[in-house]
């Protein structure tokens, strides 16, 4: 019981680190944006799926609250959150992989307008062939998950909205993969 009490505890610090990162990428972004939005338009669909799933969580986390004074949040419930049918890992996996989109959009941005050197070209191809493989694993998790919700044909109720979510889901982690060919191939004529 102590050790999954720890286990639940480092996966909050871990997930709170991770949501922090994210932040730090979209003020980026943010900055960045402003002076050329033509160059990221790309990115409209995922940052939508990404603040969704963020304001969607969020309100998964609210509803955590156990205690009667709803100021504190039960380690229990935070081992048991679970999320579209997957639990923080898979979460945490997704919003990973958003980051990693948005930071490869900006570094592709920064190649078109900056020198750089050819160790930065190689870090970044290879954080967009890792980003590749990861969008690529969340892509068969999508599938798998739209065959299910298929396969019980439910076209109505929360079926439906999870159906309708998972398809603009798929839809926007095929642009997340557009964007890592489009700077790959940036990367490998530069």
């Amino acid at each position: 019981t102590i050790e999954s009490f720890k286990s639940v505890k480092r996966t909050i610090r871990e997930f709170r680190s991770d949501l922090e990162s994210l932040i730090q990428v979209l003020a980026n972004l943010r900055e960045v944006i402003v002076q050329n939005k033509a160059e990221f338009a790309a990115l409209k669909l995922p940052l939508l799926r990404c603040g969704k799933i963020c304001k969607e969580f969020e309100e998964i986390i609210n509803n955590c609250v156990t205690h009667s004074d709803g100021e504190r949040r039960s380690f229990r419930d935070w081992a048991k959150l679970q999320y579209r049918g997957g639990d923080i890992t898979n979460l945490r996996a997704t919003l990973a992989g958003y980051k990693a989109m948005i930071g490869i959009a900006l570094g592709g941005a920064t190649f078109r307008q900056a020198a750089v050197t050819a160790g930065v070209l190689d870090e970044y191809k290879q954080m967009v062939e890792e980003a590749k493989s990861d969008l690529r694993e969340h892509l068969e998790n999508i599938d798998e998950r739209l065959q299910s919700l298929l396969q019980r044909g439910s076209a109505h109720g929360r079926d439906s909205i999870d159906l309708n979510d998972t398809m603009e889901e798929k839809e926007s982690t095929e642009q997340c993969l557009r964007i890592c060919a489009q700077v790959a191939e940036f990367i490998e004529h530069s």
